[in-house]
């Protein structure tokens, strides 16, 4: 355990490797300035709440991950359990750089994702759970490849968006300037509260969709939709082409 009483900065600025546990506790600055387990996995890393992280590389762990504080990236980190245990960010995320998380664990989102300085894409692997507790934005690539859970409505504003399953009970709004694919069932588990898509590419609906409002789509390319569709709302569809299957 790192602990400054009078919350001043602990910085580790270069690598850090062993397999124990590190835990980090200041209201200061956190600095991890390199790869983190890269040569030898830590059991685990925690931050406490109050100060700031921030990530100059990659974060690999065999167990949980959980970052209290708001993290900042300055470089691309790829932050794994390779004993896919739970990994928290729990506060806000931000930096202009690529955020990779690998665990079929948990993977919770606290707060804002890119809302002070847009990343420059999130991805999650698939196996495990998402919990946006905050809208994301990111220039580039948002890919979610697990199953999301959208506690309250959330606004996704991004280069490309492709999702896996999403559940509520929130309501997702996504204006994506790329290509939208909506992969996996929206709805199945806890239906949306709405869906409202804009996109600047094309947008792909594979399978059902399952909202308690409205739904509106804006699609300035092609639209394949070849699911299912069930709103307590009205449906609206703005592009060249639409598809059956709306109840």
């Amino acid at each position: 355990v790192l602990t400054s009483t009078g919350n001043a900065a602990i910085s580790l600025d270069s690598t850090v490797n062993g397999a124990f546990a590190l835990t980090v506790n200041t209201a200061g600055a956190t600095i991890f300035g390199g790869v983190v387990g890269g040569t030898t996995a830590l059991a685990s890393v925690t931050t406490n709440a109050g100060g700031t992280t921030s990530l100059g590389g990659n974060v690999t762990t065999t167990g949980l991950q959980d970052f209290n504080d708001a993290v900042t990236l300055t470089a691309n980190a790829i932050l794994a359990s390779t004993g896919n245990a739970a990994i928290s960010l729990d506060s806000t995320v931000d930096g202009a750089f690529a955020l990779t998380v690998n665990t079929t664990g948990a993977t919770t989102f606290g707060g804002e994702v890119g809302g002070t300085t847009s990343l420059a894409s999130l991805t999650t692997n698939g196996g495990g759970t998402t919990s946006i507790g905050g809208n994301v934005t990111t220039t580039g690539a948002t890919t979610l490849n697990d199953t999301v859970t959208l506690s309250t409505d959330r606004i996704f504003t991004v280069g490309s968006l492709s999702l896996a399953n999403v559940d509520g009970p929130g309501g997702l709004t996504a204006v994506v300037s790329g290509t939208t694919i909506l992969g996996g069932n929206l709805g199945s588990g806890t239906s949306l509260a709405f869906l409202d898509i804009t996109t600047g590419g094309d947008l792909d609906i594979p399978l059902s969709v399952n909202v308690v409002n409205n739904v509106v789509l804006t699609v300035a390319d092609e639209f394949s939709f070849t699911g299912s569709l069930t709103a307590g709302g009205t449906v609206t569809v703005y592009a060249d082409q639409t598809a059956p299957g709306v109840t």
